[in-house]
C-alpha cells in the first residue's frame, strides 16, 4: 500500500497545504507526488514489472552460457531504469523533506 499511496498522499497533502495557505510547501508536496508517481509507479509499472514477467515465463536453460546471454540481455536494461527510479524517488522524498521545512514559513 505505502508504494502505491505514496504519490497520492503527497498531491493531496500538496492541496491540504495550499488550502492553509502554505503555498510554498504545498508545491514541494505536489512536485514529490508527480515526480514519484511517474518515476516510481509508472516508470515500474510500464517498464520493470513487464521485464520481470518476461524473464520469470522463460525457460532456465542448463547451459551456462545461453542462461549467462538472457541475464545479460536483461539486466543491464533492467538496472538502468532501476537506477532511475531509485534517483526520481530520491528527487521525490528531497522535495518532501523542502515541503516539510517550508511549513515554518506561510507564503
Amino acid at each position: 500500500p505505502a508504494f502505491f499511496a505514496t504519490p497520492f498522499v503527497s498531491l493531496f497533502t500538496g492541496f491540504i497545504a495550499w488550502k492553509y495557505r502554505f503555498h510554498r510547501s504545498a508545491l514541494w508536496f505536489v512536485a514529490a507526488g508527480l515526480i514519484y508517481l511517474c518515476g516510481g509507479l509508472l516508470l515500474t509499472m510500464m517498464l520493470n514489472v513487464p521485464m520481470n514477467e518476461a524473464l520469470a515465463l522463460r525457460e532456465v536453460p542448463s547451459d551456462i552460457p545461453a542462461a549467462q546471454e538472457i541475464w545479460q540481455a536483461y539486466s543491464g536494461p533492467w538496472q538502468r531504469y532501476n537506477l532511475i527510479r531509485t534517483v526520481l524517488s530520491g528527487f521525490s522524498l528531497l522535495c518532501v523533506g523542502c515541503g516539510l521545512l517550508s511549513l515554518t514559513q506561510k507564503a
